[in-house]
C-alpha cells in the first residue's frame, strides 16, 4: 500500500533516515506533496517534529496533521519532519540539522506516548536497530551510541535498502569513537565493512571494530539490556510493567530541554504536543501523559495537552486505530 509504505536507510547521526523520493516521501526525504526548500515566500513557517504519528502511518496521504495543518491556513507553510521509530532523542538530532537548513518561525514536537519513553530507556528500536541516546552522567547528559553502529546484513550488498528488513539475528559493526571522529580513512573501512562481512570479520580480528549481534528470545524480546543494564526491554506501552512505563522519563525530558534551548538561541517559539495512547483511553487512566505534561512544565516548556480533545469523541477507536497510532479522524481532531 503506497499510502503507508515506509522506507529506510541507515544515518551514521541518527540511526536511519527516510529515503528521499521513496514512496510518497518528498526529494527531501519527508511525506508531504511539495519539496521542502531553505527560504520561504509565506508569512509563517510551522515545523513539525515526530515519528511515524507526524509520517502519518495508517492514514492517506491528504488525511495526515502536515497537510491538514497546511490546508486551513493562507500564508503558513507547514514542515513536518516525521520519521518512523523516531525518539525525542533523534528528532533532537533532526532539529538540529532543520535549523541549519531552513528558515523558521515555530515549532513543535509531536510525542507519542505509546512508545517514547519506553524508546529512550534502550538503546535500540525496533528490537533490534541501533540508535542514539542520552546517558546521565556526573557532568550532565551525555549523547551516546554516535556514530551510529552500522548494520551488516548477510543477504545483501547492500545495507541501505533493505535497512528496515529487521532480520531477527542482526550485526552491527561498532567502530572506535577516537579513530572514527579523526580518521575519514578509517570511516571509510567502517562503512565498506558493512557490505563485506568478512572484511568487518578482518578488521575485528585486527582490533579495529567489535561486532555486536543482537537476537530474538523465546519471549520475543531482544537479548540487549536496558540501558540501565536492568531487565529485558519492553517495546511499548502496554507491553510494560507498569513500573517501567516511564523508565525513560528523565532521557525524554533532557531530549525536549535540548530542544528548547536551540529554539530559544535562535528566537523560535517551542512546544510539545501531547495525545493519550491507547491504553490510556481505554483504561481511562493517564499517568504516562501526566508523568511527561508534569516533567515537562517543571523545566518550563510549553505543554499542549490535547488528552480533553480525545476524550471528547467518546469511542477511542474512532481516534486511534488497530496499529495503535491515530486515525484520519484522530490526525483532524490534533489538526482542530
Amino acid at each position: 500500500d503506497p499510502g503507508t509504505a515506509v522506507w529506510g536507510r541507515f544515518d551514521a547521526a541518527k540511526g536511519w533516515r527516510n529515503t528521499e523520493g521513496e514512496g510518497e516521501n518528498n526529494r527531501q526525504g519527508f511525506r508531504f506533496p511539495r519539496d521542502f526548500t531553505s527560504t520561504s515566500a509565506a508569512e509563517r513557517r510551522v515545523v513539525l517534529l515526530g515519528d511515524s504519528q507526524v509520517w502519518g502511518l495508517g492514514v492517506k496521504s491528504d488525511q495526515h496533521l502536515g497537510v491538514l495543518l497546511e490546508n486551513r491556513f493562507d500564508d503558513v507553510e507547514i514542515y513536518p519532519f516525521g520519521v518512523p521509530g523516531y525518539g525525542p532523542v533523534q528528532e533532537w538530532l533532526l532539529l538540529r540539522e532543520v535549523l541549519a537548513k531552513y528558515q523558521v518561525d515555530e515549532v513543535f514536537a509531536v510525542a507519542f506516548v505509546y512508545n517514547d519513553l519506553v524508546d529512550e530507556s534502550v538503546s535500540l528500536a525496533y528490537g533490534g536497530l541501533q540508535k542514539p541516546y542520552l546517558e546521565k552522567s556526573q557532568d550532565g547528559w551525555k549523547l551516546r551510541n554516535v556514530p551510529v553502529p552500522r548494520p551488516i546484513l548477510e543477504d545483501t550488498t547492500d545495507s541501505s535498502i533493505s535497512f528496515f528488513g529487521r532480520n531477527p539475528e542482526m550485526v552491527f559493526v561498532v567502530s572506535n569513537e577516537i579513530l572514527a571522529e579523526t580518521s575519514a580513512l578509517y570511516r571509510t573501512l567502517v562503512q565498506q565493512s558493512s557490505y563485506h562481512p568478512r572484511f568487518a570479520r578482518l578488521l575485528e580480528r585486527l582490533g579495529l571494530v567489535e561486532l555486536k549481534r543482537s537476537t530474538a528470545t523465546a519471549t520475543k524480546h531482544y537479548s540487549i539490556r536496558r540501558i540501565d543494564g536492568l531487565g529485558i526491554p519492553c517495546w511499548h506501552l502496554e507491553a510494560c510493567p507498569e513500573e517501567n512505563r516511564v523508565d525513560g522519563l528523565l532521557a525524554v525530558t533532557a531530549a525536549y530541554v535540548l530542544m528548547d534551548q536551540l529554539c530559544q538561541n535562535l528566537g523560535i517559539p517551542f512546544a510539545v504536543v501531547l495525545t493519550p495512547s491507547y491504553p490510556e483511553l481505554a483504561n481511562a487512566r493517564f499517568d504516562v501523559v501526566d508523568a511527561l505534561a508534569n516533567s515537562l512544565e517543571q523545566v518550563g516548556i510549553r505543554v499542549i495537552d490535547l488528552r480533553e480533545a480525545f476524550r471528547s469523541v467518546g469511542n477511542w477507536r474512532n481516534v486511534v486505530g488497530e496499529d495503535r497510532h491515530w486515525t484520519a479522524e484522530g490526525h483532524r481532531i490534533v489538526a482542530d
